[in-house]
């Protein structure tokens, strides 16, 4: 499989394809990409954010019931496993 060029659905930049980064899709059982990495990236800090911002609401709204505390602490988990991810 050669390199293909692609276009982001967001920016509509044409971005390339390589021929390893399809192998590993093929393999992964992936669809081909749809974005451009700039766009993926921005995509993931978008989503950190709305995690984070329902972490700071939850904790906000905290009405000192176990459950709610519980919600806060899963949402600040889930920004934790998804910084480490964006880091990578």
């Amino acid at each position: 499989m050669p390199d293909t060029q692609l276009e982001c659905c967001d920016c509509k930049k044409q971005f390339t394809w390589t021929e390893r980064d399809q192998a590993f899709y093929t393999q992964q059982g992936f669809d081909k990409p749809k974005r451009c990495k700039d766009c993926r990236a921005k995509r993931k800090e978008d989503s950190l954010v709305k995690i984070a911002i329902r972490a700071v609401e939850a904790w906000e709204g905290w009405d000192g019931k176990p459950e709610t505390k519980d919600a806060v602490g899963t949402a600040i988990e889930r920004l934790k496993d998804a910084a480490h991810r964006v880091r990578k």
